[in-house]
């Protein structure tokens, strides 16, 4: 099981971290919509890494919504 956020084309609108140039993908990441998946059973097909500064900022605004109370 892997915590997973969509990412999307569309970069204006709430709940987004617009990738910056010189990532792998372009797009924005969705941090308010965190799924579960099981990798095993669904597949997987990666486009790369992220780098730190970007993962640092999606886990940070992740983490924020899961600890809500």
């Amino acid at each position: 099981m892997v915590w997973a956020v969509p990412i999307t084309h569309t970069l204006k609108g709430p709940g987004r971290i617009v990738i910056p140039t010189g990532e792998n993908v372009d797009g924005a990441v969705l941090f308010t919509q965190i799924k579960m998946l099981d990798i095993r059973e669904r597949g997987y097909d990666g486009a790369g890494f992220a780098s730190d500064a970007l993962l640092d900022e999606v886990v940070s605004k992740c983490a924020a919504i899961l600890m809500e109370d």
